[in-house]
């Protein structure tokens, strides 16, 4: 999908408060990580960076302001490790879609690797205590996995954002019914309420009389044009 500046998406990133302690200079690095990232990304959407996050009212807050902003997804970005539970929370909280992207500043690490190396490239140990939080608690989220400047890892995010904008559009839709399912019939059988609570799309009935009506004012010209568009749609 090309870069539509329509379609908004969220950068969440998160880390642990300690690791500042650590260096001064650590904050500063790991914005430039979630800013080149988010350059990324930009390629498919529109996107919103949150501030780094490190506690759990921060987290709720920027969620909070990121839906005002009319994301259609959320990435959760560990820009190093986190705990679970500063996320929880606001994350079951939102109904937005949840992409964990577990990625990190370098894309292997080999011999001579440091300390400062390992600090700044163990998101996956937060992004598995996350997934392992969400999946008890039935919440789904994606995972993808890889470098950010990787372009398989970046069409895999790209479906992903295209999901995002299909369930929106769900969300905001509307599914017209005329006549009944037949008595017994159970693979016929449709429980409105079940559709609207999964994808939040609304079933309005329509009476048999007004399709009647509808059908005797089409154009033969207009059942022409839209058979042809039918025809190159699918």
């Amino acid at each position: 999908m090309k870069n539509n500046e329509s379609v908004i998406i969220g950068i969440l990133p998160v880390m642990l408060d300690a690791y500042k302690l650590y260096d001064s200079k650590y904050r500063v690095i790991q914005e430039k990580f979630v800013n080149d990232l988010a350059a990324e990304l930009n390629n498919f959407a529109k996107i919103e960076i949150a501030q780094i996050c490190s506690e759990r009212q921060v987290v709720q807050k920027e969620i909070t302001h990121l839906a005002q902003l009319g994301v259609k997804g959320l990435v959760v970005l560990f820009t190093s490790y986190a705990p679970s539970m500063i996320l929880l929370e606001p994350l079951l909280s939102t109904t937005l879609p949840i992409l964990l992207f577990n990625t990190s500043p370098k894309a292997e690490m080999g011999e001579g690797y440091s300390m400062t190396d390992i600090l700044f490239n163990h998101g996956l140990h937060g992004n598995m205590d996350l997934a392992n939080m969400l999946t008890r608690n039935k919440r789904k989220y994606s995972v993808v996995a890889g470098y950010y400047r990787n372009t398989r890892i970046l069409g895999q995010i790209d479906k992903w954002i295209s999901l995002c904008c299909l369930l929106s559009e769900m969300n905001n839709s509307k599914i017209g019914i005329t006549g009944n399912p037949f008595d017994g019939m159970g693979d016929l059988g449709i429980d409105y309420s079940l559709i609207h609570s999964l994808f939040g799309t609304e079933v309005v009935t329509i009476p048999s009389a007004q399709i009647a009506i509808s059908l005797a004012s089409v154009k033969e010209e207009e059942i022409i044009t839209e058979n042809e568009r039918d025809k190159q749609l699918y």
